[in-house]
């Protein structure tokens, strides 16, 4: 999964301040934190309720991998889930 935020909503998240990330001043998208959701609840807890919901709701919060991206050019939240199965048919493309 993959969740890009607004500055904004990540500013004094634990982890950043734990981690001397300093994304105030930042121009461009940059990632912030890649593991688990288990892992993004101790230093992101105002942040992860999403991330959180589809690990539970998939393989579970420490399988299931994360990325955070701080995006300076966004005004919400945007959340892309990738799933990788043996067992679900590949999408086909809606003909019109």
């Amino acid at each position: 999964m993959s969740t890009r935020k607004p500055v904004r909503g990540l500013l004094g998240a634990p982890y950043l301040t734990d981690n001397n990330i300093d994304i105030a001043d930042i121009t461009e998208p940059r990632l912030i934190f890649r593991g688990s959701p288990r892992e993004a609840a101790v230093g992101f807890p105002a942040n992860l309720n999403v991330a959180v919901s589809v690990s539970l709701a998939g393989i579970g919060p420490d399988r299931t991998t994360l990325e955070i991206w701080a995006d300076p050019s966004l005004e919400r939240n945007i959340h892309r889930v990738e799933v990788e199965s043996d067992s679900a048919p590949a999408a086909s493309p809606r003909k019109a």
